[in-house]
């Protein structure tokens, strides 16, 4: 398990937190959780820094209700953006973000396949960032991270 310190804990919680209200806002019935295990096969359970999805129930969250997934990086970037990438994508997670803490900006991932995502962009911190899979959702970054 890597360590995770207080910039890592606090833009994880900011960012669920925003997540949180802006799904509420759009009356979204979806919601948001924390390092939650989500059950992507028989023997791949991630725990994904945030998780969307719209399971109410006991046990991981199964792959196929996750709407959008998470991860916060500060040392683990390369990882993020490519290992796990290829396996959410592989796995069916319509969206994908990662939040890079050190150059300030979100990848932002969609059109999941068994290769990896087909489309991606990169967005500075202070931008807005708007779901492409859950409609009307938009999360204002500036001073969340």
């Amino acid at each position: 398990m890597i360590a995770q310190f207080s910039r890592h804990a606090m833009a994880k919680t900011d960012l669920a937190l925003a997540l949180a209200a802006a799904l509420k806002e759009i009356g979204s019935s979806l919601r948001v959780t924390v390092e939650v295990t989500v059950k992507l096969s028989d023997d791949s359970l991630p725990e994904p820094d945030l998780v969307i999805t719209d399971f109410r129930g006991d046990g991981p969250v199964p792959g196929r209700s996750v709407v959008l997934t998470v991860e916060v990086a500060d040392t683990t970037l390369d990882h993020d953006l490519n290992r796990m990438a290829v396996l959410y994508s592989a796995k069916g997670i319509g969206e994908y973000w990662v939040v890079d803490l050190e150059r300030r900006v979100v990848h932002q991932h969609w059109s999941p396949s068994v290769t990896g995502y087909g489309e991606r962009r990169k967005l500075a911190m202070h931008d807005p960032i708007s779901a492409v899979t859950i409609m009307g959702l938009t999360v204002e970054t500036i001073g969340l991270f």
